[in-house]
């Protein structure tokens, strides 16, 4: 098995819950606090901050994610 940077893991469960939950980028990012650019951009993996990451993590629990820690 090929194991994937942790960032890419990161960004697909991102993906995931977000899809899972049928929330936009947009949502997520109204709920995080950040711009639609940024939680795009966090997706992809272009994002390291884990302040941010959090953020969304946060939003994603918030709008129902029961994957999603609660921070």
């Amino acid at each position: 098995m090929i194991e994937l940077p942790i960032q890419t893991q990161i960004s697909g469960v991102l993906v995931r819950l977000r899809s899972e939950l049928g929330a936009t980028q947009a949502m997520v990012a109204q709920k995080a606090g950040i711009d639609q650019s940024r939680v795009s951009r966090i997706e992809k993996g272009e994002v390291e901050a884990p302040t941010e990451v959090d953020r969304v993590l946060e939003a994603l629990a918030e709008l129902g994610s029961k994957e999603a820690p609660a921070l």
